[in-house]
C-alpha cells in the first residue's frame, strides 16, 4: 500500500498506479475502472458506500477496507459521475446500457425473445430446444407474449 501511495504523491495518475500495482485482474488492464457503478451494483459494500459518496474526480484520502475478508484494501476514484461526462467518456459504447444489464441481464433476452414471437419463430413442438434457448437468452416467464 504504501508503493500506491509514494506512487500517487509522485504525481503518478491514478490510472498508472493502478495498471502497475493494482491485484484486480478484472480491472488492472483499465486502470481501475469498473465501469458504470450505482447503489444497485453488486459490489463490496464498503467500496460501494465510499464509491458514491465521492463527488466527480474525487478519489477516497484513505484505504477503505473491504467488508468481504477476500478482497482486501480499496483506493477508489470517480471519474464520471455526470451525464456529460459519461456520455464524454463513454463514446464507444452506450454507458446506460451497460448500467441496465448490470442490474437486469434478462433485457436484452426478453427482447430478442419477444422479437422472435413477432416474427413467428416457430419450434416445431421441440420444448427441450425452446427451452434452451430461453435459458440461454435469460428469458423470464411470461415473455412468450
Amino acid at each position: 500500500m504504501k508503493a500506491v501511495d509514494d506512487a500517487l504523491a509522485s504525481g503518478k495518475s491514478f490510472e498508472e498506479v493502478a495498471k502497475e500495482y493494482s491485484e484486480d485482474e478484472a480491472s488492472k488492464d483499465s486502470g481501475g475502472v469498473l465501469g458504470v457503478i450505482d447503489k444497485n451494483s453488486s459490489l463490496d459494500s464498503a467500496f460501494l458506500e465510499a464509491a458514491l459518496a465521492l463527488e466527480e474526480g474525487e478519489s477516497t484520502k484513505e484505504w477503505i477496507k473491504s467488508t468481504d475478508k477476500t478482497f482486501g484494501y480499496f483506493l477508489i476514484q470517480n471519474n464520471a459521475s455526470t451525464q456529460a461526462t459519461l456520455e464524454a467518456k463513454y463514446v464507444d459504447t452506450d454507458p446506460y446500457e451497460s448500467l441496465i444489464q448490470q442490474h437486469d441481464g434478462t433485457i436484452a433476452g426478453n427482447a430478442i425473445w419477444e422479437n422472435a414471437n413477432k416474427l413467428g419463430v416457430d419450434f416445431n413442438g421441440n420444448e427441450d430446444l425452446e427451452t434452451i434457448i430461453k435459458n440461454f437468452y435469460a428469458v423470464e416467464e411470461g415473455s412468450d407474449e
